[in-house]
Parts: structure tokens; sequence; C-alpha cells
């Protein structure tokens, strides 16, 4: 739970984000939001890996088409 419902805050930021922001800022956050759940959900002794899991699969349904595209 911890995986999917820090992927759907970063989905929403993405969303409302101006595409006129650089792209630098979209992939970063696809990359230290798993992370960041991993450490959350271990400080709360709970598995990280499957809260990695349910972020990947959350952020590949909801962020990936608001990933703006290199030009």
């Amino acid at each position: 739970m911890i995986g999917a419902l820090l992927a759907l805050l970063i989905a929403f930021f993405l969303k409302r984000k101006k595409s006129d922001e650089t792209v630098n800022v979209s992939i970063l956050l696809l990359i230290l939001t798993p992370w960041v759940s991993y450490l959350i959900a271990e400080g709360l002794e709970l598995s990280g890996i499957v809260a990695i899991l349910c972020n990947g699969i959350v952020l590949h349904i909801y962020a990936s088409p608001n990933i703006p595209r290199m030009a």
C-alpha cells in the first residue's frame, strides 16, 4: 500500500507539472520513488520488496503516460 500511494502521488504531480519544465525532474522522480517507498516500508518493518513491486506497477500504469518525451 505504501508503494502504491507514493506512486499515485508522483503520478498526480507529473500530471499537474508544467510541460516546459525539464525531463530530468520527471526521470529523477521515477528513479527515486521506488527507493523512497522501500525506505519507508523498511522503517515501518514491512516488506520493502513488496513496496517496490507495487510502486513499479502503479508507476507504469499511471505515471508513464505523463512523462514528457524528449525532443
